[in-house]
């Protein structure tokens, strides 16, 4: 029987696992892909370069300055709510510009997605390191870096296929699409996930 539970417990921990990553790589497309559409839909729109960088910095302004503290408000509350809020965001943001053509739906794009993937991140990392027994934490966090190198690899090759086959503004419509699936997985629970356990220290 103890081998039995054991056994279950394993199973359950690869699930989890599996799962997880692969939401995250859903996530991650996302957020790599929209960073190439958004930089080739501002030079479509004649953007100067430095109105490019500023779309592309964008991206990184709000989680340089909250990212610490979303983790700590993922410590107290659990990663289920910054998971889920952080995915909404994700598929909001990339939808902006095919409902918003122009720059102005760009800087504000960049800004949930880039928002949003952190908060998700930030989350599913946080139960990357909780998942299975403390030995097990260097092959989770190997399997979710390469997670990340096929996400960081199909995010913007979608991106560029898109763009030539159905334009700019289509490709952001389609890549809001895969945000669906996290959102529906956290929504509906079908991922467990270690409850949180802050310490006061």
């Amino acid at each position: 029987p103890a081998n039995d539970t054991r056994a279950r417990r394993r199973v359950d921990t690869v699930r989890t696992l599996t799962l997880l990553i692969f939401i995250t790589l859903l996530n991650h497309s996302v957020f790599a892909g929209t960073r190439v559409s958004a930089s080739l839909y501002a030079i479509h729109l004649n953007a100067t370069p430095f109105t490019v960088g500023v779309v592309m910095a964008l991206f990184a302004f709000l989680p340089m300055l909250f990212a610490v503290s979303m983790g700590r408000m993922t410590d107290r509350i659990g990663a289920r709510v910054p998971m889920l809020a952080g995915s909404v965001a994700i598929a909001s943001g990339a939808i902006l510009p095919y409902l918003w053509p122009g720059m102005v739906a760009l800087y504000f794009a960049s800004v949930l997605i880039g928002s949003g993937f952190m908060l998700y991140q930030v989350a599913a990392q946080h139960i990357v390191g909780y998942i299975g027994r403390p030995e097990d934490r260097p092959m989770n966090f190997s399997l979710s870096a390469l997670g990340f190198s096929i996400s960081g690899f199909a995010g913007p090759m979608i991106a560029g296929f898109g763009i030539d086959e159905f334009g700019h503004t289509a490709t952001f419509a389609a890549l809001a699409a895969l945000p669906l699936v996290p959102i529906a997985v956290l929504g509906l629970n079908r991922l467990r996930l270690p409850q949180p356990h802050a310490h006061a220290s």
